[in-house]
């Protein structure tokens, strides 16, 4: 069996989606869960 960290972004939100512009917007958001194997070092990821 093979294991590996894993980070997935459950929900992102960047700019206005009503009125895209085509630029970099000026903030966004994202919640993402990170799931590791055991023996990762967690406290440097």
């Amino acid at each position: 069996m093979f294991g590996w960290n894993t980070l997935e972004v459950l929900a992102m939100k960047a700019g206005n989606p009503d009125a895209p512009a085509n630029a970099i917007p000026p903030h966004a958001y994202a919640h993402c869960q990170l799931r590791y194997v055991v023996g990762s070092d967690q406290d440097n990821f």
